[in-house]
């Protein structure tokens, strides 16, 4: 990714842009069906769940809530810490980290299920999508 488009990603989420996005308009539609699908995947044997470029933490916190151990990594330290601040009264998520979907710091196969849904709108660069995708496969 160019650091051009790096720069106005990070502005973008370190601005707040995302804070409620999924709580009003067409934004509920989106988490419902999200939900929705990725439900199809949970099953028992499912443990530990990666939620890469997660923003805010919308999934990472429904997900923690239904007992899933959850990571949540993104490439905004801002949206990070508001994930850290929405979760001081109920401390849910496992692990919040700034971090890079093309090269996360994580030993191979550490987790169950890895949603990826966020790199894969804004990397717009071939090489750059298999990358997060290479990433997130051996996660």
């Amino acid at each position: 990714m160019l650091e051009k488009d790096t720069h106005e990603i990070l502005a973008y989420y370190d601005g707040g842009a995302e804070i409620g996005r999924l709580e009003r308009g067409i934004g509920k539609i989106e988490l419902e069906r999200s939900k929705e699908i990725i439900s199809r995947y949970l099953r028992e044997s499912t443990h530990v769940i990666y939620d890469i470029g997660g923003g805010v933490g919308v999934y990472s916190s429904w997900l923690a809530e239904l007992g899933y151990e959850v990571h949540l990594f993104d490439l905004s330290s801002q949206a990070i810490e508001f994930a850290r601040q929405q979760q001081l009264n109920k401390p849910i998520i496992s692990k919040l980290e700034t971090a890079d979907a093309r090269n996360l710091d994580r030993k191979d196969e550490s987790a169950d299920i890895v949603l990826l849904m966020g790199p894969l709108y804004h990397l717009t660069e071939q090489k750059e999508r298999v990358k997060a995708l290479q990433e997130a496969r051996v996660s």
